[in-house]
């Protein structure tokens, strides 16, 4: 099921990015049938269909692992729910992937019950905490996980806003492309949207005023990776494997799209070695204009994130919020240069542990690898483009993270990324990025870990 999951997610941007229309188009306003996302008005919800939409968003999962698969905990019973409603909260041992990729995946179709029900952004978001309690008291034979509650609900309503906007934007027909195939690819971003609308017989949706779709673009990379332990002169003696990388730009906080939360967002993610490495979502919450005349824009914005990595120098995953100072450049001659400075806070992260049970040890609630905690960081990012490409792309990023449940005290890790393009033809470039994974972690009864990782990726890339 959860490799279903997977395979889910990773044609979601591929699928959109093939069905929307391009960013420079700027797609003006579309009549009812075509809007993106519902009003949220007291008139137009539909609690019923919401909570139906939560219940089998739960149920549906909880059969297939209680009666087909019959693992030992679905098996509940009414003495399970008794004794789950009268215990404390307790942190899981559940796998990385489970835990960090699933319960949050999981989480997006509660809250996309609520949303698909005409629910606005903020009164959705509820619905995804009642969907994780109510799987952690009556989905589960074991004490409700806090961890499990955390993910499920922040990383559901991120990842359920994404999918619910990528899925309205990929079913507007009004460029022509066939609806039968925009149907398909907005039902694999969000079947609890497209649930809905079949149920009524109707787009729920409909919103008598009109939208307009944000500028959309696409980015995509492949070729090929090497990942090492040590300094980049190790690199020579590492081994290659492919990689595919791609990224998906909904929406401009500088075009004034934030004007609702998630008006504007960014997702990327890369599949390498067989397993999904990377996977990344920045919802803009709000924004506020600092200086908006001249060569130089400024403002302020709020976000929220999940992030998701698992590959072989780095696993960490989790959800928080942050506050930025961003500013557009016009160098001139179609050359504009991007800066972002965030300031972040995360609410629950998971990071591997060097002193838990080894990998390959793990089984399902036996044993869990890594560490839990929250922490505060920031993050820098510099992009160079010219006539909307990328050209030279840099990143730093620094957290510490004080564990709530593990084996370390804390652990503090830095990324570095620098990435450059050279355009061949159309939209096509080849490119090339660095990058370093730095960590620290301390341990009351083990010696303080440094580790360094770097890694090198060469690539054919397109955007559209």
């Amino acid at each position: 099921m959860q490799y279903l999951r997977l395979v889910a997610v990773s044609l979601s941007v591929t699928l959109v990015a093939s069905t929307i229309p391009r960013a420079e188009s700027q797609v003006p306003t579309f009549p009812a049938a075509d809007t993106l996302h519902s009003t949220g008005t007291h008139d137009t919800r539909s609690f019923g269909q919401a909570a139906r939409g939560v219940f089998l968003a739960a149920f549906i999962p909880y059969s297939y692992n209680r009666w087909v698969r019959h693992v030992p905990w679905a098996q509940t019973t009414l003495a399970s729910w008794g004794a789950n409603l009268s215990s404390g909260w307790k942190w899981d041992t559940d796998h990385f992937l489970a835990n960090q990729f699933a319960h949050p995946y999981q989480g997006s179709f509660y809250y996309s019950a609520a949303r698909s029900s005409n629910y606005s952004f903020w009164h959705a978001a509820p619905f995804a905490l009642a969907g994780s309690a109510m799987w952690e008291y009556f989905g589960e034979r074991f004490p409700p996980s806090l961890n499990d509650m955390v993910n499920t609900t922040l990383g559901g309503i991120t990842l359920g806003e994404v999918t619910y906007r990528l899925a309205g934007a990929a079913s507007t027909t009004s460029d022509g492309r066939p609806w039968l195939f925009r149907r398909i690819a907005a039902t694999a971003l969000n079947p609890e949207r497209a649930f809905a609308g079949t149920t009524d017989n109707a787009d729920v949706n409909d919103d008598p005023s009109g939208v307009r779709l944000p500028g959309i673009s696409a980015h995509m990379e492949v070729g090929a990776q090497r990942l090492v332990s040590g300094g980049f002169g190790a690199l020579g003696e590492g081994s290659s494997y492919p990689f595919v990388y791609a990224s998906l730009v909904y929406g401009d906080p500088f075009a004034g799209d934030v004007t609702k939360p998630f008006g504007a967002f960014r997702v990327d993610m890369s599949v390498a070695g067989g397993r999904l490495a990377e996977l990344r979502a920045l919802g803009f919450l709000a924004d506020h204009v600092l200086d908006a005349d001249g060569p130089t824009r400024r403002q302020f914005a709020l976000a929220m994130h999940y992030h998701y990595y698992d590959n072989r120098a780095y696993q960490g995953g989790g959800q928080g919020f942050s506050g930025g100072l961003l500013s557009d450049h016009d160098l001139g001659h179609h050359t504009r240069l991007r800066t972002e400075v965030w300031v972040t806070g995360l609410v629950l992260t998971a990071i591997r542990s060097d002193h838990g049970p080894s990998p390959d040890s793990v089984a399902n609630e036996t044993a869990r690898n890594y560490d839990y905690g929250s922490g505060i960081g920031a993050r820098f990012l510099v992009l160079l483009t010219h006539r909307g490409r990328p050209l030279l792309d840099m990143a730093y990023q620094t957290f510490w993270v004080g564990v709530l449940s593990g084996t370390a005290q804390n652990h503090y890790y830095d990324t570095w990324s620098i990435c450059s393009e050279i355009p061949l033809f159309a939209n096509a470039a080849f490119g090339a990025r660095a990058l370093m994974y730095h960590r620290i972690s301390n341990y009351a009864h083990y010696p303080t870990v440094h580790r360094s990782d770097p890694q090198l990726r060469v690539f054919l890339a397109t955007d559209w």
